[in-house]
């Protein structure tokens, strides 16, 4: 009995063993910047998405120059690469293959006749993604305070704040980021305005409103 039970637990150790590899070795899964070369409309550059969902991997890709997005159908997986079909407007049902090359970079092509690379996106500090109570004070209107929602999405921040007194939502043009500090560009009734926000500690930033409202903020605690 003790024979039996010490082999059983050593094939219950394997198997973890196993499955812990296979994730720590989920090389595909994350943002890339991919380009497909010298097709009919010149070269082509996107940003690929890949997760994995229930065991299996998923994805989208969105184009650079227009935005659109568009979802991978199927992802199949060999032992060295994948195989990516998705469905393009005017052209039907494609594929492309994607193959590992080194640590940061991937090599493949497109339906077997255009080739493709694609780099690893550096994932980003996401200090600031997430809910922040968010306070612009002695504004002409008094302290306005709004909760903004940051994300990141194909590699880049987005986000929007909505107004506690007013409940309006208010989406964001554009965020730079910078090493510990982001702009944040967006248009209200009074025009196009951007505001400033910086670290200064695990949970709480400072900034202003156009360089001249002061602007404290405490992340929201899930």
């Amino acid at each position: 009995m003790k024979k039996f039970s010490a082999l059983l637990f050593f094939f219950i150790a394997l198997f973890f063993s196993s499955a812990t590899m296979a994730q720590s070795s989920d090389y595909f899964v994350g943002d890339w910047e991919v380009q497909i070369k010298d097709t009919p409309m010149g070269t082509i550059s996107v940003v690929l998405t890949l997760e994995r969902v229930d065991g299996k991997l998923a994805g989208k890709f969105v184009d650079k120059a227009s935005g659109v997005e568009t979802k991978l159908n199927q992802i199949t997986e060999q032992t060295a690469g994948l195989t990516l079909s998705f469905t393009a407007e005017g052209y039907g049902d494609l594929y492309l293959t994607l193959q590992r090359a080194d640590d940061e970079n991937v090599t493949g092509s497109l339906m077997d006749s255009f080739a493709v690379e694609g780099k690893r996106v550096a994932q980003k500090s996401d200090y600031f993604v997430g809910d922040w109570n968010v306070q612009i004070k002695d504004t002409p209107m008094g302290t306005i305070t709004v909760l903004l929602t940051l994300e990141r999405v194909a590699g880049k921040l987005v986000g929007k704040f909505v107004d506690n007194a007013a409940s309006t939502e208010t989406k964001m043009n554009d965020i730079t980021e910078n090493e510990n500090s982001l702009t944040l560009n967006f248009t209200s009734e009074y025009g196009d305005l951007y505001f400033t926000l910086k670290r200064e500690d695990d949970e709480n930033v400072s900034g202003s409103l156009m360089d001249s409202f002061a602007v404290s903020g405490t992340r929201v605690k899930k």
